[in-house]
């Protein structure tokens, strides 16, 4: 969390990527970060604003690269190149940009060199604005792989949070890969939901299942 905050608040224009299995708490540890920095230092920083392009919703990235472009500028008519035109409004005005579940990006095998094209030149369009990225993919930016707990710790964490032993907490936390925030995050939906550890487990299984399938 500290580095993700740290990174913000330099404005650095290097791009960060938080890397970890789905359902781990990438974007929420990135939402976060931005709540615990004063809103006032967000503006200042980046006084074109946040920007969250979510690649679950929407994988392609000329429609993400559109919606960047209209978040900054909604009158501006996308003739042309539309990563010109990004280039172009971002040097007017700064910002950060947030590209959550970049491993969701469209990106076919008859199209996969034209994909890596178009996002080398969205990396390069980006000028002085910031950028991070959540993915499980490590290859996307500058890696940061979440902190992990002794393997013992986890289970007691997540007692902690729903209050209760169960037989599978260790597997949950195995499955969590022992992420302090994952195990949270899950801890309280389990909690708040009413549902088993067992039956959140097997969720996070099928995820899993369903990403490694080709």
């Amino acid at each position: 969390l500290e580095f993700i905050k740290t990174h913000m608040l330099q404005g650095s224009t290097k791009p960060i990527s938080i890397v970890a299995h789905r359902g781990m708490g990438k974007s929420a540890l990135v939402a976060q970060a931005l709540k615990e920095i004063p809103e006032q230092e967000l503006s200042n920083l980046y006084p074109g604003g946040i920007i969250v392009c979510q690649f679950n919703d929407q994988p392609n990235m000329f429609v993400q690269v559109e919606h960047i472009i209209k978040s900054l500028n909604p009158e501006d008519k996308i003739d042309g190149d539309p990563i010109a035109l990004m280039e172009r409004v971002l040097g007017v005005k700064r910002c950060l940009v947030i590209l959550d579940g970049l491993e969701d990006i469209e990106c076919q095998d008859q199209h996969k060199d034209k994909t890596d094209l178009l996002f080398r030149q969205f990396i390069n369009a980006m000028g002085s604005s910031g950028l991070v990225i959540t993915t499980t993919d490590g290859t996307q930016g500058r890696g940061h792989k979440l902190h992990l707990l002794p393997l013992e710790e986890g289970p007691e964490l997540l007692k902690s949070v729903i209050e209760r032993q169960d037989p599978d907490s260790k597997k949950l936390c195995d499955a969590l890969g022992n992420v302090p925030l994952a195990i949270r995050l899950a801890g309280h939906y389990i909690k708040e939901a009413n549902v088993t550890v067992t039956s959140y487990l097997k969720w996070i299984q099928t995820e899993e299942a369903e990403e490694a399938a080709p």
